[in-house]
């Protein structure tokens, strides 16, 4: 029987790289026709982990587990030396709730010769251009970091007030109560917004009649964490 050469290109870190949906892959060995394979993965709060041996074929590699409760079916491709797509076939594969090992995995070496770029309201989609981001920034200082890590489920909310407004809610899988923001804009780049920290809630407006007081749209956001102390910046 022929051995079969599996390539040295698969071994070393792979990073999946979403917004809080992030996923690592470490490939630690070659055993014959087998990789040796650690998966962790996040959505929010939640978390997958597995670990076991994939089976080599060409540039395709398959894991597959098959358990009473859940069982799982992982294709790994590899395209050169810098890209593993996996395919989730079969199964939640230990994984918590909504959290997949699916996606495009990048050679740690290749993300490493690149800077980071930081992740903005803009980049991740609440806003639709520079100058709202860019204002929004303005206006919540060092704050403002603290809005983009708390977005991650965003749903569309009624405006309580009629101030002509859309209003976003967003919040952290498995860290709502904890990561939450809302934000309320107008056409003309006023701004409603409140974020959660370290049980407080800060607000903050650039529409002076609304300095001291919270719109009913924060009011009713905020009911679930209604003994945080606001604090109106």
């Amino acid at each position: 029987m022929n051995k079969v050469l599996v390539s040295r290109k698969w071994l070393g870190e792979w990073k999946r790289q979403l917004w809080q949906n992030e996923s690592n892959l470490r490939i630690t060995g070659i055993q014959n026709d087998s990789l040796e394979f650690h998966l962790f993965a996040l959505n929010g709060a939640h978390s997958g982990e597995l670990e076991g041996f994939a089976i080599v074929t060409d540039e395709t590699a398959t894991y597959t587990e098959y358990d009473e409760l859940d069982s799982c079916i992982l294709e790994f491709k590899l395209s050169g030396d810098s890209l593993i797509v996996i395919r989730q076939i079969k199964g939640d594969c230990m994984a918590g709730m909504a959290v997949s090992y699916g996606g495009d995995y990048i050679n740690e070496d290749k993300i490493a010769a690149k800077t980071a770029a930081e992740e903005t309201l803009l980049s991740i989609g609440l806003f639709n251009n520079v100058k709202q981001d860019s204002l929004f920034r303005l206006l919540t200082g060092d704050k403002y970091s603290l809005f983009v890590n708390s977005t991650q489920l965003t749903s569309d909310e009624e405006d309580l007030d009629s101030l002509q407004v859309k209003v976003y809610a967003s919040g952290v899988r498995g860290l709502f109560t904890i990561m939450e923001n809302i934000i309320m804009t107008d056409s003309a780049d006023h701004f409603w917004a409140a974020v959660l920290e370290d049980d407080k809630v800060y607000y903050f407006t650039n529409s002076e009649p609304w300095k001291k007081r919270l719109p009913l749209t924060i009011e009713k956001w905020r009911e679930r964490f209604k003994d945080d102390e606001v604090v109106y910046e």
